[in-house]
């Protein structure tokens, strides 16, 4: 499917989209779909898109469609079909209003003082293809002087990309502040703070963790969003990643050490999480871990910032009143429920953790997680079988029996084997569990 994309901004709250696709479509079939809403986070992320501003045509004229809305949670998704056979070339065209920013997770397009920030998926369309030929375009002729624009692939021009790239990107527009070199590119819009640093910090760790996850010569994009939050958080996309911090309190680049490198590690390692909490487990472990691990093996995180970050997950794990749920369970909470919405990320990290002990005991040190984690990157759309194989073909007997019982909720207990030279001691100590006041064992490192 060829796909050519117009973006005009017409002011930092509003924007106009002209989609033309080069692709018949037949009766009832769909051309295109949006995310409608995003629901179960607080306050329900709603589309800028204006549906009633929505034009779909071809050479016979107006292409009559339906529209046929979907719950995948926490998305809502709104397909649109055609209910005749198209003829030539689609053209749709529709208005967005774009609504002030909002908080953590940055899936709305939302406005700052000097531009707009967000997520594809809050604005633009996805294609059922695998692949699509994209050729896009911006137009800021309407904006102040000085401003630009950026988006994850940089900016106007032809891509071949997935059918979904527009809705999984970052954008944004207004006087944008740059630190770009190469293929990557670090962007914020609040005036009153200089992130060079910061962003050179960031470049350092894309680069290093790039190596070790064999990356092609890509880009990759950090937009920083500034509003009132008690937490910086921030969301990843495909190849890109979005974070917030508070007006006046941008915290230090030590600080989002950690933090930009779990949200890097995920632009490698993905497993499809549909529906929620069977694949979480994952997702988010891997990124705890290696973002841990590829730190300290690349020298940027020290033995005394490992230990307090391993004890910072152990309490955070071990503490949690959600422990011993089941991932199908967890994933029915997600951000509907904090604790809950945790668990995976200790869960994860803990049984990735043990297994790498496994791997080692099974080949006599021959392999590692490591290579495990390499060989799901070969494989398109990975998941558990896929994961549940790899384990088994290296001599891992009871993968199956160890795995059934993480989901279900078995509490972990922490081995380390891939922290070389850290020289760590474990050891029990009582605590108990937040919220509840249940008393529970938590390990500590030291």
């Amino acid at each position: 499917m060829n796909v050519d994309v117009k973006i005009r901004y017409v002011s930092f709250d509003g924007a106009s989209v002209v989609v033309s696709l080069d692709e018949k479509i037949m009766k009832n079939g769909e051309i295109a779909s949006f995310v409608l809403k995003m629901t179960g986070i607080g306050d329900d992320i709603i589309s800028a898109v204006d549906f009633e501003s929505l034009e779909f045509c071809d050479n016979v004229g107006a292409i009559p469609v339906c529209f046929e809305d979907i719950s995948r949670p926490p998305r809502v998704i709104r397909k649109i079909r055609a209910t005749r056979d198209t003829d030539g070339r689609i053209s749709i065209r529709y208005g967005c209003k774009f609504k002030p920013a909002r908080r953590n997770p940055i899936l709305d397009m939302g406005i700052e003082r000097n531009g707009t920030m967000g997520a594809g998926e809050n604005f633009l369309p996805s294609f059922n293809r695998e692949k699509i030929n994209l050729n896009i375009g911006f137009d800021i002729s309407d904006l102040p002087e000085n401003c630009s624009y950026v988006w994850t692939y940089g900016g106007s021009g032809s891509f071949e990309v997935k059918g979904d790239v527009l809705s999984s990107s970052y954008f944004c527009v207004g006087k944008i502040n740059r630190c770009e070199n190469g293929n990557f590119g670090y962007y914020w819009l609040d005036d009153t703070v200089d992130l060079s640093e910061t962003a050179a910090m960031a470049e350092k760790i894309f680069s290093d963790f790039s190596v070790f996850f064999g990356d092609t010569d890509e880009p990759y994009r950090i937009l920083a969003r500034c509003r009132e939050t008690s937490v910086c958080g921030g969301t990843a996309a495909d190849r890109s990643y979005a974070y917030i911090y508070a007006p006046e309190m941008h915290p230090s680049k030590e600080d989002l050490k950690l933090l930009f490198a779990h949200e890097i590690v995920h632009n490698w390692t993905t497993m499809s999480d549909i529906p929620y909490g069977i694949c979480t487990w994952y997702q988010e472990g891997i990124a705890d871990l290696y973002s841990t691990l590829l730190l300290y093996r690349n020298g940027m995180l020290t033995r005394d910032e490992l230990i307090f970050d391993l004890n910072s997950k152990s309490r955070q794990y071990y503490e949690n009143p959600c422990v011993s749920l089941p991932n199908d369970q967890l994933g029915k909470l997600l951000f509907k429920d904090l604790e809950a919405t945790t668990v995976p990320y200790g869960r994860g990290f803990f049984y990735l953790l043990s297994v790498d002990r496994d791997i080692r005991m099974a080949t006599d040190g021959k392999k590692t997680l490591d290579d495990i984690v390499k060989k799901l990157l070969s494989i398109n759309k990975p998941d558990n079988e896929a994961w549940l194989s790899e384990l088994e073909k290296i001599g891992l007997a009871d993968a199956r029996a160890k795995f059934d019982r993480m989901c279900s909720g078995e509490i972990i207990a922490p081995v380390l084997s891939c922290f070389d030279g850290a020289d760590i001691e474990i050891t029990q100590t009582h605590s108990v569990r937040r919220r509840t006041g249940e008393e529970c064992t938590v390990w500590e490192f030291k």
